[in-house]
């Protein structure tokens, strides 16, 4: 609501061709002005990204109620996650225009989104279900209606589309629905319809009316098969006849929704008194592009998926337009003047507009900051919301995508955009972030190697419930030699680790009870001292010498980091705070970041280098390729313009002259920051005053290149960046010598990369191509041989020949890779094929298809990394790794490529890495001495075995793990029964969980969320509940067991007598409890969960007692 008052002062006219409002902020005021008047505009866009530029300055105008209809863009292989949103957010539009007296006010549409077909209206009101309390519906009656409808049966809902039942409950997630419906019986008959919000904590469900479910597809199979199977077979696509007697509802049935039932499209939809809003040439954009469909299209469907030229110029017909058409020839499209950096020329524009009669109107997240600036120099200002005035600038606060001018009220709207280039904050929806921690990922499958802290190695076995006197419990079995098997309680899988080190034929697994283990263990640990004293010897040395402490951060700092036009994660925002802490210690900093391609860690080495050039050192980065290093450089320049900061680049796109001249000016110490490749190790490199070196995808050089930048210069900070950080930097790291930030949150919206797998295959190449290029998306084509690029690039364009192609590879010269890239970037064409050069490349938000050919014949890191290049936006990226279908896979080619698909969620490079050991082995990584110990016990054990030896030599006393967590068995029955949840990976996920929290209000809100999906906790799950909090109590009270003893209850706590007597007097029901010097005890009840309540009702008092005795310390202040 922002600018809404402004609305009041714009004429409209009654012409239905405007002229002269050349912006989206300035057409979206005029869609604005006109809602009083018109009940529904349709808004036609070119894509997604301009529809939510418009409807942002929509809201600002007062219009919240716009939304988006997107276009289809099926995947050849599945319904992915972005087309089941997608769908959504169609239903949810149509839904309003059929079944409720609101319709949107404003609809935006993209031009290619016009023509696509969806089910006919009356279709979709006989195939949606509406549901009332006292129905009679038995529940199989209704979970077979909902399968014909399109909805999946899930053991839990995570998105729309899916329902799960449980007895006389049904949840299940309709499409263009927000919320989730509940629907009880009793007997045959509904009972009670509630719904509630999905993941939404504070939401709680409450009582509907009714439930109103539409098809979850904008197709339906119809119940006469047999009239459709004649259909089929006579357009010979006899493939599609098992999908539809399935009710297999694949993408692939988009292509005959013709024959299932009427279609129509969004324009059918409409009520008469629509308006269609076609802003400059899109009009004919949309009647191109409908023909493009004709000709594109032909050949591949049985039957038209949109309509026609003709038939979309006649559903046009019955609406009115209004076109936006651009100037007028005749001076009024105005344009916003251009504006300069520094403040006071800024202030000058601002105010000789003013003197025109001009209104002015700056929108700023800081306004404050604004207003400052121009009373500073004394330019008239006011502030706050309120109708436009003439000879002051009127600052609001808000976030506009950029500024504007309306020609005819002579009016010009600014934001930071134009007034501080590159500084505005986008923000994103928060429902959209995600956490993929490794808590959160079980990725521990049967038949995987396991690794048990007191054990050793065996053979996870799975899930098994055994019951001992009357109560039941989960275990996670594991197998060991000889056929013995370890139960270990779901409540201690913190013990378990899965094993890394090789292929499972080379592990031989221990013996249960033997002492094959510790001896193991011990053998490992004597080998591990020499190594450990080697690293400190190393680390001492870099102690020792003379650091650099930086000062804190500048104003300068503060503005420039206000300048990152995203919202930082909260893993980012840690990563940065260490980095900076480091810089500000004596002591040189050795930082490695490790996150996934793409997840920021590029942000972090760019505060830490500004950080330093403002403290007057010099700052190397080096990056592995050209490419890489020339897109820093950018980045940098680009940051760092408005700052007195010189950047320059050191690559082979240099001539000999240029970089002698660097070299010198390194040397002279004029330089601030210098990015370079392999040649920063150049011998000519002398730096007056490095203070930074920051290392990117160290994963590409080698040992002997890293050791060689140590010597650059002793005592300076080194910052190393990797998404696939080798095996024996991640040792290093977790071994305390150098410091580990991980980024494991993604950013804002990003989803995981759907990996496809397989032999190649022409026919489905071509679909691939097709559905990237169908929703206006551009393609990396890997092709990794430079004699006969030429030769694929030709092929790929008979394939495709409405597809713009080019080629690009490291043999080119640099004039001609540049333009390449940069017209790539600007989609200026649409498939790169290219060799691996794009490993490390540009960020290409667009670009969402990556293909491979000949995968088998590149390395892990390398697909991983290459499948990072997309992805990078908030759209459902694909990758597809096509394999050589003729000569067979080595091994270990097909365990790279199973590695692959199994390793797809955001933020595995870690785990990829860990993979990448197995396969590789690691003797070339750690030397050959430390390798067989590396397979003797796993690489995580070995990790924590050298953390221990490292710790001991340092004269650190550190508490065993597995002695630090109370030990609780009181032989109850705690465990989730498969009745309850039968989704084995769910279980483990929360098994996981409630094994490793230590925080009572994590375990509160998973309980609560739980409810919400699955329902009121069984008994059993209940008492795990109430197991969880008393270990986590209990372990913070320093109790070690609790347990039996005898025919005692016993609570294993040192404490003295008199503080045990304050507890007596404090809560009356204790008064039946023992004391012992190392022990509290009580009489056991035949009750296993009577036991529990006493523990229970004991610890409660005693973490009272704590509080207050924390709140009662006295505050000492220096």
């Amino acid at each position: 609501m922002l600018l809404a008052s402004a609305l009041e002062s714009l004429p409209l006219q009654a012409d239905l061709q405007v002229p002269n409002l050349l912006q989206a902020g300035s057409q979206a005021a005029y869609i604005a002005r006109r809602a009083s008047e018109i009940r529904t505009q349709v808004v036609v866009v070119h894509d997604r990204k301009e529809a939510e530029h418009y409807m942002a300055y929509l809201r600002a105008f007062g219009i919240e109620d716009c939304v988006y209809y997107p276009t289809p863009a099926l995947s050849p292989y599945e319904w992915s996650g972005d087309e089941r949103l997608s769908c959504h957010q169609r239903h949810l539009v149509r839904f309003r225009l059929q079944y409720t007296d609101s319709p949107p006010q404003v609809i935006l549409v993209g031009y290619k989104g016009l023509s696509y077909l969806v089910m006919d209206n009356l279709t979709w009101y006989q195939q949606t279900l509406t549901l009332y309390p006292d129905d009679r519906m038995p529940p199989p009656v209704l979970v077979q209606r909902l399968i014909q409808l399109g909805y999946r049966p899930a053991n839990a809902i995570t998105e729309r589309g899916e329902f799960t039942r449980r007895g006389g409950t049904l949840d299940i997630y309709p499409m263009g629905c927000e919320r989730v419906l509940r629907i009880e019986w009793f007997d045959d008959e509904i009972e009670k319809i509630a719904s509630y919000r999905l993941n939404d904590p504070l939401d709680k469900p409450h009582t509907d009316k009714s439930g109103v479910i539409p098809p979850a597809f904008e197709w339906v199979i119809p119940d006469n098969l047999e009239a459709l199977k004649t259909k089929l077979t006579e357009n010979y696509r006899g493939n599609f006849i098992s999908l539809i007697r399935d009710f297999s509802y694949s993408s692939q049935l988009y292509q005959i929704m013709p024959l299932l039932h009427g279609v129509t499209s969004l324009l059918g939809c409409l009520p008469d008194n629509a308006q269609i809003v076609w802003t400059e040439g899109l009009h004919t954009k949309a009647r191109g592009y409908a023909h493009l469909l004709d000709e594109t299209a032909q050949q591949r469907a049985i039957a038209p998926q949109h309509l026609t030229r003709e038939q979309l110029d006649d559903e046009l017909k019955r609406l009115q337009q209004l076109h936006f058409t651009g100037a007028d020839g005749q001076g009024g499209g105005t344009l916003l003047p251009p504006l300069e950096k520094s403040l006071d020329q800024l202030t000058a524009i601002l105010q000789q507009a003013l003197h025109k009669g001009n209104y002015v109107t700056v929108v700023s997240p800081q306004p404050q900051r604004i207003v400052t600036i121009l009373r500073e120099r004394r330019c008239p200002v006011q502030t706050g919301q309120g109708p436009l005035q003439a000879g002051t600038v009127n600052v609001v606060q808000g976030a506009l995508p950029e500024g504007f001018a309306y020609a005819p009220l002579k009016w010009f709207c600014f934001t930071d955009k134009e007034l501080f280039p590159g500084r505005q904050k986008i923000t994103r929806d928060p429902k959209f972030r995600r956490n993929t921690s490794p808590l959160q990922l079980s990725r521990i499958k049967e038949g995987m190697l396991v690794v048990h802290e007191v054990h050793g190695i065996g053979r996870y076995n799975g899930l098994v419930q055994f019951s001992t006197t009357g109560e039941t419990r989960e275990y996670l079995a594991v197998l060991y030699a000889g056929s013995d098997r370890l139960l270990v309680p779901v409540e201690q899988m913190h013990r378990l680790q899965i094993y890394h080190g090789v292929g499972d034929s080379q592990v031989k697994l221990h013996k249960l009870g033997g002492s094959e283990w510790e001896k193991a263990k011990s053998k490992v640990k004597k080998a591990l001292v020499e190594i450990a004293e080697q690293l400190l010897r190393t680390e001492a040395a870099r102690m020792q010498a003379e650091g650099i402490t930086y000062p804190p951060d500048s104003e300068w700092q503060r503005e420039m980091e206000f300048a990152f036009p995203y919202e930082e994660t909260p893993d980012q925002l840690k990563a940065i705070l260490d980095t900076k802490l480091d810089m500000e210690q004596s002591v040189p900093m050795n930082r490695l970041v490790c996150g996934d391609v793409g997840f920021g860690k590029t942000e972090v080495a760019l505060r830490a280098a500004f950080k330093a050039a403002m403290a007057g050192y010099q700052v190397a980065i080096l990056a592995p390729t050209t490419i890489l290093a020339h897109q820093h450089y950018q980045v940098l320049k680009d940051r760092f313009a408005s700052y007195p900061v010189r950047v320059e680049l050191l690559s082979r796109y240099r001539t000999a002259k240029e970089s002698d001249q660097v070299f010198a000016d390194l040397k002279a110490g004029a330089i601030d920051i210098v990015v370079a490749t392999h040649r920063l190790l150049s011998k000519k490199l002398e730096m007056k005053k490095l203070g930074l070196m920051i290392i990117d995808e160290e994963h590409r050089f080698g040992v002997l290149q890293k050791e060689k930048l140590k010597d650059i210069q002793p005592g300076i900070d080194i910052l190393t960046m990797s998404a696939t950080p080798i095996p024996r930097t991640m040792n290093i790291a977790l071994g305390g010598l150098k410091s580990l930030s991980l980024i494991e949150t993604p950013p804002p919206n990003r989803q995981p990369i759907k990996t496809i797998v397989e032999p190649y295959n022409e026919d489905q190449l071509k679909e691939a191509i097709f559905h990237e290029l169908q929703r206006g998306g551009q393609i990396y084509y890997i092709h990794n041989r430079v004699k006969d690029i030429e030769k694929i690039g030709a092929k790929l364009q008979e394939l495709a020949p409405q597809a713009r192609i080019r080629t690009a590879h490291g043999q080119m010269n640099k004039q001609e890779l540049e333009e390449t890239m940069w017209e790539f970037y600007t989609h200026a064409f649409d498939i790169l094929v290219c060799t691996t050069i794009v490993e490390s490349g540009l960020d290409i938000a667009n670009c969402n298809t990556l293909i491979i050919e000949r995968v088998e014949l590149l390395g892990l890191a390398q697909i991983h990394q290459l499948r990072g290049r997309v992805g990078r936006s908030n759209i459902q990226a694909y990758a597809y790794l096509f394999y050589d279908p003729i000569k067979p896979l080595t091994r270990e080619a097909r365990e790279r490529l199973t590695v692959v698909r199994e390793y797809s969620d955001l933020g595995s490079g870690y785990y990829v890495a860990l993979k990448d050991m197995e396969i590789r082995g690691i003797g070339n990584l750690v030397g050959p001495q430390q390798h067989g110990n590396i397979l003797t016990v796993g690489f995580e054990t070995y990790c924590q075995l050298l953390e221990e030896t490292i710790a001991l030599l340092k004269g650190e006393v550190r508490e065993a793990r597995e002695s630090l967590a109370c030990i609780i068995d009181l032989n109850l029955s705690a465990f989730i029964p498969e009745r309850w949840l039968d989704d084995v990976a769910e279980k483990m996920r929360i098994y996981r969980v409630l094994a490793y929290s230590d925080d009572l209000g994590q375990i509160d809100q998973l309980k609560q969320d739980l409810i919400k999906k699955q329902g009121e906790l069984p008994k059993e799950v209940d008492t795990l509940w109430r197991v969880t909090q008393t270990r986590i109590m209990a372990t913070d009270l320093g109790i070690r067991k609790i347990g039996f003893k005898g025919q005692m209850l016993e609570i294993q706590l040192s404490m003295s007598e008199t503080r045990f007597k304050l507890a007596l007097r404090r809560n009356p029901l204790l008064k039946n409890w023992q004391y012992k010097a190392d022990a509290l005890l009580h009489t056991l009840t035949p009750q296993p969960l009577k036991n529990l309540q006493r523990v229970e009702t004991f610890l409660a008092t005693l973490m009272e007692m704590e509080a207050e005795h924390h709140e009662e310390q006295p505050v000492h202040v220096e």
